[in-house]
């Protein structure tokens, strides 16, 4: 069975073709400037992907643009079981994913106020897939549905009850990413996932923290948004809502201002001034940048204060997990968010960290000293095969 996943953005679309039955991914890319002159397809299995221009004046042609691809690549013999469409938020009512139908949907564009740079997109990524694959069961997989299990007295916010039995509480995001990361540590441990207490640090453009006890997210550094908690690329994180009321009110920022700055003029970008990339504050910040020095001290500083509340809240874990494009490839990094660590129990082996590369091949490795009792790994997260799963369980493809 093959399973065409998906996830649009505004002017973007990744898409990877799962075989279920190899578990594996077969053939993906990415199609970046859709509805732009610059618009540009790589393509191919990973780790040998082509790129060029291409036109693709919305979402429907550049779907049009990968499906002739799939036709055409030799690696593609077969057809297109199934879509699986990333959705940013599931909201109250989605746990898990869901064969799309006309409910689900009015339910994603309900939703579009707490995700509104994602589901306007991934609606229209319905769209073209139900036009240009008739027949083809599409299923919606929940950014949000991995931590449907968060407790109540975590979830709640100290506002009047009433809100938070409407639904506004905290939600969490990335569970696709989470749940991988929590699945490989325990294939590494040797042990079932049900039986694990782990804090898994998902850090890229964008990040959380996840507590995870049995196999489930207890909490999450992501809340009712997907704005709070770590300091992400171009995010704020966690702000004191002082702020903004002061924004706008002695300053007279507009509401509309006020969510530019927040998710658009934030995080990394914001304090550095300089970038969202931590690649390139890392090479600055060698070169004495003072800006890119601080974002990564603050970067570090907020992912260590969530590691060190999750172990308190678990009572200990076996495993600190790292993930994401930050998370995988900057030593630095994970040196930053594991300081001080060493007396709760996790000690960090340089060395290791320095060596440290993971990749679809090698997806989990250990960067602890060995000595101390708890773990310290590093995945190669594939969000993409942990869609084509729960797509899969949706349709009673496979066990949950």
């Amino acid at each position: 069975m093959k399973v065409l996943v998906m996830n649009c953005g505004s002017t973007s679309l990744k898409f990877e073709l799962v075989d279920l039955d190899a578990d594996r991914p077969l053939w993906g890319g990415e199609l970046t400037g859709v509805g732009t002159q610059d618009a540009t397809l790589s393509r191919g299995p990973r780790g040998r992907r082509t790129s060029g221009r291409v036109r693709a004046p919305d979402l429907m042609a550049a779907l049009r643009l990968v499906l002739d691809e799939v036709a055409r690549s030799p690696e593609m013999a077969g057809s297109i079981d199934a879509v699986a469409h990333r959705i940013g938020h599931g909201g109250l009512r989605y746990r898990q994913a869901v064969e799309i139908d006309s409910d689900v949907k009015a339910e994603i564009a309900r939703l579009i106020p707490l995700v509104p740079l994602h589901h306007p997109a991934m609606l229209a990524g319905i769209a073209a897939a139900e036009k240009l694959l008739p027949g083809v069961p599409q299923v919606a997989v929940f950014d949000t549905a991995f931590h449907g299990d968060i407790p109540e007295h975590a979830a709640i916010y100290g506002i009047p009850r009433s809100w938070f039995d409407r639904g506004v509480r905290k939600f969490g995001f990335h569970g696709h990413a989470h749940q991988f990361a929590t699945l490989q540590a325990a294939s590494m441990l040797e042990k079932p996932a049900d039986e694990l207490r782990l804090v898994t640090c998902h850090l890229g453009g964008g990040a959380s923290v996840s507590a995870i006890a049995n196999g489930r997210s207890l909490d999450n550094s992501l809340g009712f948004s997907s704005l709070p908690g770590l300091l992400m690329g171009t995010r704020c994180g966690d702000i004191d809502p002082g702020i903004l009321v002061y924004l706008m009110q002695e300053r007279g920022l507009t509401l509309e201002q006020v969510q530019q700055i927040l998710s658009r003029q934030g995080g990394l970008l914001g304090i550095s001034g300089l970038s969202a990339d931590m690649r390139e504050l890392e090479r600055a910040a060698d070169a004495g940048h003072d800006g890119a020095q601080l974002a990564i001290r603050a970067f570090c500083y907020r992912v260590r204060l969530y590691i060190g509340a999750y172990l308190a809240v678990l009572g200990g874990a076996q495993a600190i997990v790292f993930s994401g494009g930050i998370g995988t490839n900057s030593a630095r990094v994970r040196s930053g968010c594991l300081q001080g660590l060493q007396a709760l129990g996790f000690a960090l082996d340089e060395r290791a960290n320095l060596a440290c590369r993971v990749d679809e091949n090698s997806p989990v490795a250990a960067i602890d000293d060995g000595r101390s009792p708890g773990r310290i790994l590093v995945v190669a997260v594939d969000e993409e095969l942990m869609m084509a799963r729960q797509c899969a369980q949706a349709l009673g493809w496979a066990d949950g």
